[in-house]
């Protein structure tokens, strides 16, 4: 049985009584006032220079072909969804996916520190990192509020927010959200 074009289509650009549905589209995947940006997976028996020809053709624009992953980022016309979809070496239409975020604040559930932190009378095992010393070796980190003076930088790397992420992921306090909490916050880095 042949895939129907629409069967190839993610939720977002399901066409809406025959018309496509910008209102579905999240801000970070817009792409003007009737576009979106997607990605489009392919059969491995597709060429490059084919996928170039043909989608340019039904005219998306900033095409880029991530060829170790069967993928093509592009800006897409949605009137284009459907004929897009309809090439016989697509496999499936997406959005593009969400921006990375610095939050963390689900690690220390999902991590199950906030079963160890948890008073023993509780369950837990009132553990909280009161004494132990974290080396952390990534990008520089910068003051935060949560660490208070349980920082001591040594050397500084590079400029970047993923040294502060990771101490904050490790030793936050939860001072400004209590739910970002990190996995031992009493711990010296």
């Amino acid at each position: 049985m042949a895939l129907r074009p629409e069967w190839k289509l993610g939720g977002a650009l399901q066409p809406v009584n025959g018309k496509e549905a910008i209102g579905a589209i999240p801000d970070y995947a817009r792409a003007g006032t009737d576009g979106a940006k997607v990605v489009i997976r392919y059969a491995p028996n597709a060429s490059t220079p084919q996928i170039l020809k043909a989608l340019q053709e039904l005219g998306l624009c900033d095409i880029e072909v991530a060829a170790p992953f069967r993928a093509v980022y592009a800006e897409m016309p949605l009137a284009a969804a459907l004929r897009v979809a309809a090439l016989p070496w697509v496999l499936a239409v997406g959005l593009y996916p969400p921006p990375p975020t610095l939050y963390n604040n689900q690690g220390r559930i999902i991590g199950r520190a906030s079963v160890l932190g948890s008073p023993a009378d509780l369950g837990g095992r009132g553990l909280s990192g009161n004494g132990v010393k974290i080396g952390i070796w990534d990008a520089s980190i910068v003051h935060h509020v949560d660490f208070g003076d349980r920082v001591h930088v040594q050397e500084y790397e590079m400029i970047s927010d993923h040294g502060t992420h990771v101490a904050g992921t490790v030793l936050g306090a939860g001072l400004l959200n209590l739910d970002a909490k990190g996995m031992a916050p009493r711990a010296e880095a």
